[in-house]
């Protein structure tokens, strides 16, 4: 219920033309979408959410979009993408400062 609340907060708020908020918006569509059981429009929002992060140089956001689109390909059985998302996270973690994070996610 709460996850619905902010989302539709969020899109008030990209209606009024705060770009900066319009990569949690595609993260929030993209996990929606995962419960919706829609993996293709889930792709396209995760997709969305990681160029827009990394448009507002919100690197952490850019990170978690990544990781969580790798968790999506790699419950699809796509697991080379998964890899590929993965290391980019890790890396996007890494660079940060998220050493730990970036840990956490290497052990997996």
């Amino acid at each position: 219920m709460f996850a619905r609340a902010y989302l539709k907060q969020l899109k008030q708020w990209a209606k009024k033309g705060q770009p900066n908020y319009m990569h949690h918006l595609a993260l929030l569509d993209a996990e929606d979408s995962i419960i919706r059981k829609k993996p293709l429009d889930a792709a396209h929002f995760y997709q969305s959410s990681i160029q827009l992060a990394q448009q507002n140089n919100c690197i952490h956001d850019e990170a978690l979009a990544n990781e969580r689109f790798a968790a999506c390909r790699q419950d699809q059985g796509d697991h080379g993408t998964a890899k590929t998302l993965l290391r980019k996270s890790i890396n996007l973690y890494g660079e940060w400062g998220a050493d730990a994070k970036a840990k956490q996610l290497e052990a997996l």
